[in-house]
Formats: C-alpha cells, structure tokens, sequence
C-alpha cells in the first residue's frame, strides 16, 4: 500500500487565502492533489519543501497520516516495479508458450503409436498388458541369472565358494550382465506379442537409428540369425522329425514281423 502512495504525484500548487507570501528558501509551500489512488476517496493535503535542490514530499491523508517520499525514488520504484511486470509477462507468456508445445508433442506421439505400434486391436485388448508383466519378470530372472553373487562366488574364498567354471564366465561377465536381462524380456514379449514387438522393432530401425547403421543391423541378423541359426535348426528339427518316424517305422515293422 505505501508504494501506491509513493507514486503519487503533486499535480498542482495552491496558496491558503488569507496566508502571507511564500518564501521559496525559508518556508513552506501548500499541495493539493486530487486523489492519490482508487483506494482513496477523500482529497490528500501535501507538503513538501519547497527547493528546487531537495525533492522529499511529504504526503497527508485525510486520516491525518502523513507519507514522506521521494519523487525520484517514486520514479525509480515505478521503473522497477515496470520492468518486473514486464519480466513476468514474458515468462507467462514462455510458460503458456511451452505449455502448448509440450501439449502438442504428446498429442502427436500418442496419434504416431497408436498408428505405428499399437495398432493390432487383439494384442492391445487381450495381450500387451500380460506381455509387458511377463518381460519384466524375464528381465528379473536375466538379472539374477547373470549376478555372480547368486552362484556362490566368493572373493574371500569361503566354504560355499565355487569353482569359477565355463557357464559362470560367459553368464555373470559384463556384457551379459548389461544385455542378458533385455534380451530375456524382448524374447518373451515377441513370443507372446508378436505383432507390437515388430512393430517396435520397424519404429527402432526406421526413426531412431541412423540408415547405414540400421541397414548392417539388419544385414547381420539375417546372415547369423535367420539364414544361419534358425535355418540350421529348422534344418535339424525336420531331419530328426524324418528320423524319429524312420525309426518308430522301423519298429513297428520289426514287432509285426516278430509276431506274425
């Protein structure tokens, strides 16, 4: 309250009737201001020396307060009070500004996975929430499996230590430690959502990772994975599929035979 008086300022100058001439160096000149803000109704009396070297004025208000201010602190004041008002109206407008932005980008992402990754109805109502409990379970166990301390290892050479063998190396060494867990948890939610977890894996591959870096990716896993390992075990599964039923052949002709 005080700073809305102190930006007032003395509009005019009147002399009392009846007074004596005013002596602009040893007396007092008289003020009046017609209202000082909205929050006063009653005209103020003001009072102020009247130098032209000394610019302290005193205001009284119709309660007989009286505020002693200064017009070129008032003017300072108001200068600040400006520009900090100017200063917030700018991070308002920032504010709402990134508001927006953040608004906008979430609306854009939820429409792109909804178009891009999950869109196979089925999973979404019957498969993804099961999946994702079930990777993160994956997850867990590829984490315990892959803890040296959960296969008895000791530094200090304990009775319950272990001999470090071939398994232990390859399973609690850091590079399994840091993939082991995702590579448990992407196998098991690509077995029970196959559709989504293409569709994460398109999204990765054409969005994400650079185009050359994409393309060796997918170069490798073919050679290793889809025309070398899965190949060869499909290849093994049909030839000793063939070759069990060879043999249940066989012995059923031999039991036949024997009998008859």
């Amino acid at each position: 309250m005080i700073f809305d008086y102190l930006y007032c300022k003395p509009v005019k100058e009147v002399v009392p009737k009846g007074s004596a001439p005013v002596d602009d160096l040893n007396h007092e000149l008289v003020k009046t201001i017609d209202k000082i803000d909205d929050n006063v109704d009653n005209a103020a009396i003001v009072e102020s020396n009247g130098s032209q070297w000394n610019d302290v004025v005193k205001y009284r208000l119709s309660d007989d307060v009286e505020i002693t201010g200064s017009e070129q602190l008032t003017e300072s004041i108001r200068g600040w009070r400006l520009n900090i008002v100017d200063e917030l109206d700018k991070l308002r407008s920032k504010w709402d500004t990134g508001k927006q932005e953040m608004y906008d980008k979430k609306t854009d992402t939820n429409a792109f996975l909804n178009d891009n990754v999950f869109n196979n109805k089925f999973e979404n109502e019957e498969l993804v929430v099961p999946s994702v409990f079930l990777s993160f379970g994956a997850f867990c166990s590829g984490r315990i499996l892959s803890n040296p301390k959960n296969w008895g290892h000791s530094k200090t050479g304990s009775l319950t230590a272990v001999r470090s063998g071939l398994l232990y190396k390859s399973l609690t060494n850091l590079p399994s430690r840091l993939l082991l867990p995702w590579i448990f948890a992407g196998y098991t939610f690509s077995q029970f959502s196959p559709k989504t977890f293409d569709n994460i894996c398109k999204v990765v591959e054409e969005d994400l990772l650079p185009p050359a870096f994409a393309k060796s990716c997918r170069d490798n896993w073919n050679s290793i994975y889809v025309n070398g390992i899965k190949k060869h075990s499909q290849g093994l599964s049909s030839s000793i599929d063939e070759n069990l039923q060879n043999s249940i052949r066989s012995i059923r002709e031999f039991i036949y035979k024997s009998l008859y």
